[in-house]
Formats: C-alpha cells, sequence, structure tokens
C-alpha cells in the first residue's frame, strides 16, 4: 500500500487536488484521516454523516467498518486508530492500493512515522490573496464576537498564511521530510504540466483522464463542499472572484515580504 499525505492549510484546494489523484488506479482519497479519527465515533455514526461516495457513514463501505471497530473495542490512543485504518484500508482495496490523506495540520504526519509508514508528501499552498479573500468570508458567517472578530480581517489572515506555511515548511526541512510543493493556482493554470510532475513523484502512471475525475474514489467525511457535488467533480474550475476584492491592495502594500513569499512558493514554476 501507498500512502500519500496532502498538507495545507485550510480552504486551499486539497480537496479538489485529491480528487484528482483518486481518479488513478487503485487510489483512494480518505479526506481529512486525523480529524475524523480524533473525534470520538458516536459523532460520525449517530449523526449519520454525509460520505462523498453517496452513502451515509453508517453505510459506508470504508468508514462504517473503521468506526465501529475503534467504537467497539475502544480504541483511544490516535496512533492505534491510524494503525487500524491503514490496515482495513488494505484488507478492502488490497496491498497495491494507494491511500491519500489531506489532513490538516501536521500531528498525523508525526503519527506516519511513529508507525514507521512510508509516505509521500504533498504540500499545497494557495495564492494568500485567494486563501485571505475566502477565509475572511467564512469568518464573516460565523459572526464571530469580541476578538475574535480579527479573523474576518484580510490583513490578518494574510498574516495567518504567511506564518502557516512557513512554520510547516521549516518544520519538513529541519526534520529532513522529504516534500514535494505545489502551488495551487499554478496547478490550476498548467494542470497537465504539474499533473505530470505530481504523478511522476508519487510513482503513479500519468494520464490526462485523471483532470478529469473520471472513476474518482473518494470517502471523505468532511471537507469542501465540493465532495458532494456531482456537477464539479467533471472538471478543475478556478474560482477568481478574489480578484475583484480591493481589500487585498493594503496588506499586499503593508507586508511585500508575504508577496514575495507568495510569488515564490505559489508561481515558483
Amino acid at each position: 500500500m501507498k500512502v500519500i499525505v496532502l498538507n495545507s492549510l485550510s480552504h486551499s484546494g486539497s480537496t479538489v487536488l485529491s480528487m484528482v489523484l483518486s481518479a488513478s488506479q487503485n487510489a483512494v482519497s480518505l479526506g481529512e484521516v486525523y480529524q475524523i479519527l480524533r473525534d470520538k465515533p458516536s459523532k460520525w455514526l449517530e449523526n449519520n454523516e454525509s460520505c462523498s461516495c453517496g452513502k451515509s457513514s453508517e453505510s459506508c463501505e470504508f468508514w462504517h467498518p473503521v468506526l465501529r471497530h475503534i467504537q467497539t473495542h475502544q480504541i483511544d490512543d490516535i496512533a492505534d486508530r491510524y494503525k487500524y485504518t491503514l490496515e482495513q484500508f488494505t484488507r478492502i482495496y488490497g496491498i497495491h492500493s494507494t491511500l491519500i490523506d489531506t489532513s490538516k495540520g501536521d500531528k498525523h504526519i508525526d503519527i506516519y512515522r511513529r508507525l514507521n509508514v512510508t509516505f509521500k508528501l504533498i504540500y499545497l499552498l494557495r495564492d494568500v490573496r485567494s486563501f485571505a479573500f475566502s477565509q475572511s468570508k467564512v469568518a464573516a458567517r460565523q459572526n464571530r464576537k469580541g476578538l475574535k472578530k480579527i479573523k474576518g480581517k484580510v490583513w490578518f489572515q494574510f498574516l495567518k498564511w504567511y506564518f502557516g506555511n512557513k512554520k510547516r515548511l521549516n518544520k519538513f526541512e529541519r526534520a529532513s521530510i522529504e516534500y514535494h510543493k505545489i502551488g495551487y493556482e499554478d496547478f490550476c493554470f498548467n494542470q497537465s504540466d504539474r499533473l505530470i510532475e505530481l504523478c511522476d513523484y508519487v510513482d503513479i502512471p500519468f494520464n490526462a483522464e485523471y483532470l478529469s475525475m473520471i472513476n474518482a474514489e473518494h470517502h471523505v467525511l468532511m471537507g469542501n463542499p465540493m465532495r458532494h457535488q456531482k456537477d464539479k467533480q467533471s472538471a478543475i474550475k478556478y474560482d477568481s472572484s478574489w480578484l475583484s476584492d480591493r481589500r487585498n491592495a493594503i496588506p499586499s502594500a503593508l507586508f511585500p515580504f508575504i508577496t514575495t513569499y507568495n510569488k515564490r512558493h505559489v508561481y515558483n514554476k
């Protein structure tokens, strides 16, 4: 079994990219595995969450037996939960299968290393202006109070993006963790070229049809709503609405080191 860890900050395009890769033979995206396993199984089973496979968590061929086993055997340690998840994945999809994990944060990376699991790490960055636009909209919908209202400020999201990505990449460097870095915009605007490089890195035969996400197999319980929208899984459609957001102008001028970092890491090709 191969493991592909597709890591990024939230709202960076990992769901789209994972579905592209899961269109390859024997590859299956499980979405944000860590975020699912860290919670009580009852949260997912009793609420009957909807899986991207089209079934509920109670009927999903993958997550139902995994969550039931964890619940029945009272497995509390998340590393042990991960170990069982990997074992179940192999039982269902075979030893030649490829698991795609899009978990946020980096604790799951430490777990894979602790379990001596070999994985290929892809690190995805989204243009800071698009990221800030998206995150500020999310914060506005949440109607935050007091100091938490700062999350709705574009300049705050610029800083969050910069320090979040820098911290993650610095950790990989210090720990000598090999990774393949890719910008989401760079991928969207140069799909075939970037996909060829990705396939070569993760050792998957390249096929341009992956970009149409035809035959993509995934069991994603949380993440981008597009996982449930079949019409959005036929092609990669870039959302450029952030280009008209004038709020990006001031933080771009105030933080030239962030715009430089953005250009170097998102558009380095």
